[in-house]
């Protein structure tokens, strides 16, 4: 309505007005003073046009069409608690009257539509509940297989301090400590696609191995790297490229994360590690499943190399063996910062001088 009111207009208008004898340049003292009177006849024109505006229903803001409707006897309704629709998994445990976060934003689970899908409901009247939507984070303990769950689709590497908690001023337990009381069972996995090995329930020595939840998430967070098939000659041949190929498959939440170059080493009969071969494996690549598998399908992981073994090393007997230390220089040599594959039945060597953590693939190769 006066957007063309603006303080150059204003000023130039009201410069016309003053007599050509008086001096009317920048910084002289008519100029001065009508600049200032432009900037607050320009503040007048702004405020004008907001009264004009909430003088009338159909351009008035709320707080003003509330006094308007207030003349006539009218009032608004209350505001309201949005209702959402929520999915959780796993399905089969019921998360009715629950409560969960979202940003700044509480809601609590009310009713039950499907397995797996409830209403729920803003615990702030207005809009405000509508504007907050993602992956709801719970206020209270929450079976520990929900948890799991959501730990796998997330991705995690590492826990922290927030997700050990108790409800506050009670004598409830922490939440780690029902992961420990909660059974979890290859069936359950299964049925909620979460990786597991075959003989991730059984001990050694053939017996059934009972595990929870607590178990579960500290064996499968962040990496699980197992070892499938390997494939080698019989005897190494010195002077020439020996082709292996080892498959793999990464059981844990998540991929490797900075760089760890993969390594054939051979080690001799008196413990030492005579020959370091360098692959192009690239452990960043090795995700648990294809991204946008709703199947989360294990990925299978193949290292291909030609080992070449030089012309100088001793023939005789030796070990063959993978080594993935870290990637930095400072941490390269200590065996702790390698990693060290999942199997039960694979034998993990270390040094004497602490330099290598080695996955011994074979304990008898022959180099001629």
């Amino acid at each position: 309505m006066y957007e063309d009111q603006t303080y150059d207009i204003i000023l130039e208008r009201m410069m016309n007005r003053v007599s050509y004898k008086i001096d009317k340049r920048p910084s002289s003292p008519v100029y001065d003073l009508h600049s200032s009177t432009a900037i607050e006849f320009q503040i007048l024109y702004i405020e004008l046009e907001y009264l004009i505006k909430n003088s009338y229903g159909d351009t008035a803001a709320r707080e003003f069409l509330i006094l308007l409707a207030k003349d006539r006897g009218l009032s608004p309704e209350p505001a309201t608690k949005a209702i959402l629709q929520g999915e959780f998994t796993p399905t089969n445990i019921d998360v009715t009257g629950k409560r969960f976060n979202i940003g700044e934003i509480n809601y609590v689970v009310t009713e039950q539509i499907t397995p797996g899908t409830y209403k729920v409901q803003c615990e702030t009247e207005g809009v405000v509940g509508n504007q907050y939507l993602g992956d709801m984070i719970p206020m209270e303990y929450i079976d520990g297989l929900q948890t799991a769950r959501r730990l796998f689709l997330q991705h995690f590497t590492s826990l922290s301090v927030i997700h050990n908690y108790k409800e506050k001023n009670t004598k409830d337990k922490y939440s780690m400590m029902y992961w420990k009381e909660t059974p979890v069972s290859t069936e359950f996995l299964r049925e909620n696609k979460m990786p597991v090995s075959d003989g991730y329930f059984i001990r050694k020595d053939g017996s059934v191995a009972e595990r929870n939840v607590f178990d579960y998430i500290r064996d499968h967070l962040g990496y699980r790297i197992e070892l499938q098939e390997m494939t080698a000659p019989a005897v190494l041949l010195a002077g020439q490229a020996n082709p292996v190929e080892i498959s793999l498959i990464n059981r844990g939440f998540s991929t490797l994360f900075n760089e760890h170059p993969v390594y054939l080493v051979l080690i001799d009969e008196s413990g030492k590690v005579c020959h370091v071969a360098l692959t192009d494996a690239n452990v960043n690549d090795w995700q648990p499943y294809e991204t946008g598998d709703s199947s989360c399908t294990p990925l299978l992981h193949t290292i291909s190399t030609n080992l070449q073994i030089p012309l100088g090393l001793a023939k005789g007997m030796y070990r063959l063996g993978l080594w993935i230390p870290d990637g930095s220089a400072r941490l390269q040599y200590d065996n702790r910062f390698a990693i060290r594959c999942a199997n039960g039945d694979t034998q993990w060597w270390v040094s004497p001088d602490g330099k290598y953590g080695v996955n011994i693939l074979m304990n008898k190769i022959s180099v001629k």
